[in-house]
């Protein structure tokens, strides 16, 4: 019985340990905001329809950008199952770092904009074409919620149970070996 109790403390000290990030909703994109994300060297992914690609290679005017389209590499497919309410998770660990997320910028436009964006095309966007943008940031609480929870809050509990367990014990005069 000591083992099994041991056991179940120690692999719930592995449920934790996980990192999240949340999305930031900018309306309305402006200029500035373009800027700063480009000098922060973020990366930029383009939304239009159902398709997203890379642009890079940005130039600005006062009311416009302008970049050549790339194709997304597979370490960059993690928008597909983002969720805009609440924190989401990404993997950093030894299989798999994902942790570039915490790098994206989504730049979506309005919809009926263009007939057709290809890989390889040079692109110029008005910047009130771009209806939002959402940048990617590190959910900061809920990372170290993760990571604190199972060091503290299992012990905290394994300690309520075996009190439990050792009252009712000598309540009905009986003592078990664990």
């Amino acid at each position: 019985m000591k083992k099994l109790v041991l056991t179940i403390i120690l692999l719930s000290f592995l449920q934790g340990c996980m990192y999240y990030y949340k999305v930031q909703t900018v309306k309305p994109v402006q200029f500035n905001d373009i800027k700063l994300y480009d000098s922060l060297n973020k990366y930029l992914i383009l939304h239009y329809g159902d398709s997203a690609w890379h642009i890079y290679g940005l130039e600005f005017t006062a009311n416009a950008l302008s970049g050549k389209i790339s194709d997304l590499p597979e370490n960059h497919l993690k928008f597909k199952t983002t969720k805009t309410d609440r924190g989401n998770r990404y993997h950093k660990d030894f299989d798999s770092n994902e942790s570039n997320v915490l790098e994206e910028v989504h730049l979506y436009l309005q919809d009926s904009l263009f007939s057709e964006i290809n890989v390889n095309d040079s692109i110029k966007i008005d910047f009130s074409t771009i209806s939002k943008a959402e940048v990617y940031k590190k959910a900061k609480g809920r990372t170290l919620s993760s990571w604190l929870v199972p060091i503290f809050g299992v012990p905290i509990i394994a300690t309520g149970i075996l009190t439990i367990i050792v009252v009712i014990t000598i309540s009905n005069g009986k003592f078990v070996d664990l």
